[in-house]
């Protein structure tokens, strides 16, 4: 494997560029790509906090030396993605040459899709550096819209009665494919170009404003993310999307009392975020209003999941889909028995993950995985299949605080006679290995011995992730208990 070396640039005079292997043992087509391997992921809705620095890597590369410099600014993917925030201190500190930096970047983008990313310090009229980040603000803006006609991704995080109108689009915005809005409120004007773009993906936070002037090509929207906004925008977004393939509805604050159907007939996945909503979401009202027949995954991300049963079994009886994936963060223990039961009510489910906070839920997680050792042989009739625990599953995923279940229940499992190629994965907080007796650790180091798909794995303090297998391993071959595939027998 080639190995990248970084100089320090400011003594890199002293050292030749000869001396670089990339400068000759590489042909420039594969530095240029390792040099866009080095590229930050950019999630939506971005905050100016979690990029400082990491919009400059291009630079950064380009500081090395002249050669490196060279590669990078003819390199037009290093340069695709603009990331602007406008603050008091930029204006202060980068007034005068931000505009010509951004000038140069996008110049460096060649004809590319871009990927904008554009915030400004909310400040009112009264407060300092007010006029100065406004003025910088609409250079930037301006800039920006020369190259408008190549926005594939464009992400909005700005106060919206000062801003948006000065962004315009081209005659043409066929590239345009993302299109984000943060900040917005009601009342406010929208950007001309709105009238005139036909996106795929649509993400909308902090919005509260009817659609009357939000004339966007609702007929090409397929996916659609929702935060900090209310139940007018839900209905409406629902009722006017009707390819919607995605929805994620994060931070809800309110939904109608009044219940009225909305038809979803394309909605393939729904997830619902609470990770920073700062009271819970009206989650059972929302989907007591919802048809989804084509339906097949289904993600929460919160606190604890403590959706009323009858709620998603309602759901279920009325949509008549087919729920494939089941994706819960944190699922309140008192839920356990109820969340049997839902799992009982989706024989169709091909990938589950879920985690649980407290291991009080030890002898309904345990019945659970009893159940999944039952699971009838291949060729078994519909109506056998039916009454059986998740007999399509492949895979599995359970994490938590600590171990919720008896770790003898894995080996049967995999024995059983369609669990085979079953895939489990565990992640624990508090896993030792003094909780897992001998015979049961020397048959889970088996089944990964014969090529299982078992992962085991340790959250340490720090969050990361050891390989606890490879811990047990250790741990028996110290012991004597075991010497790898040379001793192992069959179960």
């Amino acid at each position: 494997m080639a190995q990248l070396y970084f100089y320090d640039p400011v003594n890199s005079s002293n050292m030749k560029e000869i001396q670089d292997p990339f400068n000759h043992k590489f042909p420039l087509e594969i530095v240029s790509h390792i040099f866009t391997l080095c590229l930050p992921r950019v999630p939506p809705l971005l905050r100016h906090r979690q990029i400082q620095g990491e919009w400059a890597v291009p630079l950064f590369l380009g500081a090395i030396c002249s050669k490196w410099r060279h590669i990078a600014w003819s390199t037009p993917r290093l340069w695709t993605t603009v990331i602007v925030y406008v603050s008091l201190r930029t204006a202060k500190q980068l007034g005068g040459s931000l505009p010509q930096l951004v000038t140069e970047w996008l110049g460096r983008s060649g004809v590319l899709p871009l990927t904008i990313q554009f915030s400004a310090a909310r400040l009112g009229e009264r407060q300092e550096g007010y006029d100065e980040v406004k003025s910088l603000a609409y250079l930037i803006i301006d800039i920006l819209n020369r190259h408008s006609e190549r926005w594939q991704n464009l992400d909005l995080d700005v106060n919206a009665d000062t801003y948006t109108r000065k962004f315009h689009g081209s005659s043409e915005l066929s590239n345009l494919r993302r299109l984000s809005f943060n900040g917005a409120v009601s009342g406010f004007d929208l950007p001309p170009f709105l009238t005139e773009i036909r996106p795929t993906h649509l993400t909308l936070s902090s919005f509260h404003c009817s659609f009357t002037g939000f004339n966007v090509s609702w007929e090409n929207i397929t996916h659609i993310i929702l935060q900090y906004t209310d139940n007018i925008t839900c209905v409406d977004v629902a009722e006017k999307a009707h390819r919607l393939q995605v929805l994620r509805l994060c931070a809800i604050c309110s939904f109608p009392e009044e219940k009225n159907y909305v038809h979803c007939p394309s909605l393939r996945s729904l997830e619902f975020d609470e990770q920073n909503c700062p009271v819970a979401a009206p989650i059972a009202e929302i989907i007591d209003c919802m048809e989804l027949p084509c339906l097949e995954e289904w993600s929460y991300v919160g606190k604890f999941w403590r959706i009323p049963l009858v709620s998603l079994l309602s759901l279920l009886e009325r949509s008549s889909c087919h729920l494939k994936v089941v994706k819960i963060s944190t699922l309140d223990p008192s839920c356990i028995d109820d969340f049997r039961t839902f799992l009982e009510a989706i024989p169709s489910l091909e990938h589950l993950s879920f985690s649980l906070g407290l291991s009080n839920g030890q002898s309904t997680l345990n019945n659970i995985l009893d159940r999944l050792c039952n699971a009838p042989p291949s060729g078994t009739s519909a109506t056998e299949s039916a009454s059986q625990l998740l007999p399509h599953l492949q895979t599995i995923d359970i994490g938590g605080n600590t171990v919720p279940f008896s770790w003898d229940r894995v080996p049967i499992i995999f024995r059983s006679s369609n669990r085979g190629s079953l895939s489990m994965k565990f992640t624990f907080l508090n896993i030792h290995i003094e909780g897992i007796e001998d015979v049961v650790a020397h048959q889970l180091l088996q089944l990964v011995d014969e090529g299982r798909n078992l992962c085991i794995t340790r959250k340490d303090v720090k969050e990361a992730q050891l390989d606890f297998i490879q811990e047990l391993r250790e741990c028996a071959v110290r012991s004597g208990l075991y010497a790898g595939n040379s001793t192992c027998n069959a179960i």
